[in-house]
């Protein structure tokens, strides 16, 4: 639905199967192909460690696709989506639309939760009901 809104083409039953195995890489193959080999470990990795084009890519990412308040952070689902996008794989924006949307609902529950007994909360607790 969220791809008819955009005027998007569903991808087809190909291109489903490539973007889906594609969400298996793992963080050192993407760690590497994201700094052209210059690392292979993903720990603490930061667009400064990335090349020049996949760094701007990837704050690009943050700020249009995956918000993120930590423009400089590599999270590996920003990392998947440049990688997909960089290798020519058609992606399933509505279903990354979809996922964002509901990453933010299971993220403003948690914080919730988690300070619950702050008096800031209220308004947070009765917007769950």
């Amino acid at each position: 639905m969220i791809n008819e809104v955009l005027n998007l083409e569903p991808l087809d039953e190909d291109e489903v199967d490539e973007e889906t195995a594609l969400d298996g890489i793992s963080k050192s193959e993407l760690a590497e192909f994201l700094t052209e080999g210059t690392r292979k470990e993903w720990k603490n990795l930061t667009t400064a460690d990335l090349s020049p084009c996949y760094g701007a890519f990837m704050i690009i990412v943050a700020h249009n696709w995956i918000p993120s308040t930590h423009k400089n952070h590599v999270s590996i689902d920003k990392a998947r989506l440049v990688y997909k996008v960089a290798r020519g794989i058609h992606v399933d924006m509505g279903r990354l639309i979809f996922k964002q949307v509901m990453n933010l609902g299971v993220v403003q529950k948690s914080w919730c939760t988690d300070h619950e007994h702050s008096p800031k909360t209220t308004s947070c607790f009765s917007s769950l009901g």
